[in-house]
């Protein structure tokens, strides 16, 4: 069996259980549940990419006025010790020390803002459940949520997260709070009618979805996605993938800082003629 892509919101129940090979009474069993785990992974979100702590770090120096600055600590330094040399007291020290203060405590800055944008995968992985209740075989099992496969039969009741993207095969007064994807503040009353093919994810109510908590009744449902391959999955791949794209304003700070560290270079160099 390969792993299925369904619009399971637009087609009926017995198809939804034919194309994941389940039964909808009792579930798979234990041993093709081992064989599917093996297949498609465990249930979980995992790192695609990212970046270390370390290369954020280093990071915040990658700009031409950081490189800039860098220079002036240099020429600073070369000065002083010349004064030195000189028998003079030298203030390019100081200068030196003050300039390299101020483009530390700026990296700290912005690796502090750029460290809790790239920990965003561990607050989604925070947020995801540690138990699974299933129907393996017929009876009803409490297993680590990891080892949920395609195919599985979830038992759902009042306060349980939900263990991965499932189709409702039955739905008691069911309420699911979906914030985490959809935002919207109030919890969706969840039933099992089929929905258009292109209806939006958060008016899809025959599904329940990975990370989103029941907070009212009770349900059964069959499990058609796991891991990345779930809407909180997808979410987690593009906080990776996605590159930050500078804003206009951003854009237009390095242009003219570029435009700036020239001049100034520009000046250095016209004065430093001038003395010689």
């Amino acid at each position: 069996m390969e792993y299925k892509e369904l619009n399971a919101h637009s087609i009926e129940l017995e198809k939804v259980a034919e194309e994941m090979d389940t039964s909808i009474e009792n579930g798979i069993a234990e041993k093709e549940a081992q064989k599917r785990l093996e297949k498609y992974g465990t249930n979980e979100l995992q790192e695609t990419g990212g970046v270390s702590a370390w290369q954020i770090f280093i990071g915040q120096f990658k700009d031409f006025l950081i490189y800039l600055l860098f220079f002036a600590i240099g020429i600073s330094v070369i000065v002083g010790f010349y004064e030195l040399s000189r028998g003079n007291e030298p203030s390019e020290f100081i200068d030196a020390l003050v300039i390299f203060i101020i483009l530390v405590v700026n990296a700290i800055l912005g690796f502090y803002q750029e460290y809790k944008a790239e920990r965003a995968l561990e607050s989604l992985k925070e947020m995801a459940p540690h138990y699974a209740k299933v129907i393996r075989g017929g009876q009803v099992k409490k297993i680590d949520v990891k080892n949920v496969v395609p195919g599985d039969l979830l038992k759902l009741d009042e306060g349980d997260k939900v263990a991965a993207d499932a189709r409702l095969i039955k739905a008691y007064s069911l309420y699911a709070d979906e914030a985490i994807l959809t935002g919207e503040s109030q919890p969706v009353k969840k039933d099992l009618k089929l929905y258009d093919e292109k209806t939006i994810l958060a008016e899809r109510k025959n599904i329940v979805y990975s990370n989103t908590v029941i907070t009212r009744g009770n349900g059964l449902a069959i499990v058609v996605r796991t891991g990345m391959k779930t809407e909180i999955g997808k979410i987690a791949e593009k906080i990776q993938e996605e590159e930050q794209e500078k804003s206009p304003f951003h854009k237009e700070i390095d242009r003219f800082g570029k435009l700036l560290g020239i001049l100034i270079l520009i000046i250095c160099f016209i004065v430093f003629l001038v003395e010689f």
